[in-house]
């Protein structure tokens, strides 16, 4: 089986994501997957830009990850497919089949209400599914649905409870509509899963559509083993950084403060993959930031007595706020 994640963010583009577009698209393809869907939040939504600027601007930035991911693809091994998440006052539509072209010859659909916008999309050839419809949050004054608006309904959101994705799949039951499902992943490596599997290969957005119509791609869910994975994580008013390694080869990570304020390293910790001698495994590092402000933060992975660049490069920005939180969190692989 061939499988799909259909509802990912990557920064800087989604305000809301932390991880970067090589970041995702190593953490899917170390998972076997032949393909993730690039679906950040369009320009009604948390897009990480001045929303006064012209529409074409806006535009540009907005497929700014795409185009990235789609670069990185051919090196990474992964296929990249374009779609993209459309807002309404916190009700979310993932809308696939239409091109970046599209979108710069339409900058009327700004102008559009919902149910118009829609309704123009799927005359166009858009496939459009209604993203975690049942979703509650503090900024969403109510529950919207609209079933003459879209083609299927996202019945598995990883990101939400049983209950709200049972509501899903009443409602799709209810309409007859096609059923999907999605991680919804904003920060890389997430503790679950939910996409889409296929018995043969998708190489197109349509293909996607057709596989779904032809019952032929259906939910599937996965819990990956995060002992596996590299990460950066932010809690507790420190920033833990996992990373791959293997002193055995000379090479070590490096790390460096970019800004003006560096953090304190709290602890160091070194484990071999599988308990056997010379075998990769992993360091983690645990830093606690001294002061409010902003951070950026540079690790390199190279031998320290070599003068060619890094091997690897991961960079992580944040802030610690007053009240010792830490916020505007980014990180990725380069």
């Amino acid at each position: 089986m061939y499988r799909y994640e259909t509802h990912l963010h990557t920064s800087p583009v989604s305000k809301c994501a932390t991880a970067g577009v090589r970041e995702q698209l190593l953490f899917y393809r170390d998972l076997g997957y032949d393909g993730v869907f690039i679906t950040n939040h369009f320009l009604d939504g948390n897009i990480n830009i001045d929303k006064t600027l012209p529409y074409e601007e806006q535009l540009t930035f907005y497929l700014s990850d795409y185009y990235d991911a789609r670069e990185e693809a051919g090196k990474i091994g992964i296929k990249v497919f374009f779609g993209a998440e459309l807002s309404h006052g916190g009700t979310d539509f993932l809308v696939y089949n239409l091109t970046p072209e599209w979108y710069y010859a339409h900058p009327e659909i700004m102008t559009l209400g919902k149910k118009e916008e829609l309704a123009m999309m799927r005359d166009e050839g858009a496939f459009i599914v209604h993203a975690h419809p049942f979703r509650e949050a503090g900024y969403i004054d109510h529950i919207r649905l609209y079933p003459r608006s879209v083609d299927a309904v996202e019945v598995n959101n990883a990101a939400r409870d049983d209950f709200t994705n049972a509501l899903a799949d009443q409602y799709a039951d209810n309409f007859g509509f096609f059923k999907t499902g999605g991680t919804d992943n904003h920060h890389g490596f997430a503790r679950h899963l939910a996409g889409m599997e296929c018995d043969v290969p998708i190489e197109t957005e349509k293909d996607y559509e057709k596989l779904v119509r032809e019952g032929r791609a259906h939910v599937f869910t996965l819990d990956p083993d995060e002992a596996r994975f590299e990460r950066a994580a932010f809690a507790d008013g420190c920033v833990t950084v996992r990373l791959k390694t293997n002193p055995t080869t000379g090479y070590g990570w490096e790390w460096e403060s970019s800004g003006e304020r560096a953090p304190e390293l709290i602890s160091e910790e070194h484990t071999s993959g599988g308990g056997l001698c010379g075998a990769p495994g992993f360091v983690k590092y645990v830093f606690r930031p001294a002061e409010p402000g902003k951070y950026a933060m540079v690790f390199r992975y190279r031998r320290s007595w070599e003068s060619a660049g890094p091997l690897r490069t991961f960079n992580i920005r944040f802030e610690l706020k007053e009240d010792g939180k830490i916020t505007r969190k980014f990180h990725d692989f380069s």
